[in-house]
């Protein structure tokens, strides 16, 4: 399994917010290639070529598939980098592990 990490701008490069269908239409793309994913807001510092120190507002989404998902989803990242006019997007790829760990009621002391 792959885990992808992607952090995608909130803001164009005026600084104008990124309109919510465009989040809505990328929530549904990751759904079809992944069946789901986690979003948190994050915050990216970096400097420009005069020395000027840059902040960017973004989602950081994070999902795990496998290696055809990973394809697709760096595609969809390219495809976010145009529709919001971005010189890049941060991606990320790792091999992981993951469980979804069901609860063990029978190993729990009564709390009552």
């Amino acid at each position: 399994m792959k885990k992808i990490t992607m952090q995608v701008p909130k803001n164009y490069n005026n600084g104008e917010a990124v309109e919510s269908i465009f989040f809505e239409a990328m929530t549904k793309k990751i759904l079809k290639i992944a069946g789901g994913f986690t979003q948190r807001e994050t915050e990216g510092f970096w400097m420009s070529d005069s020395g000027k120190v840059m902040k960017d507002s973004n989602l950081e989404v994070t999902v795990v598939t496998d290696e055809q998902g990973e394809a697709k989803l760096r595609e969809l990242a390219s495809e976010i980098a145009v529709i919001l006019k971005q010189e890049c997007v941060y991606f990320e790829s790792q091999e992981a592990k993951v469980e979804f760990v069901e609860p063990a009621w029978e190993l729990v002391e009564d709390i009552a």
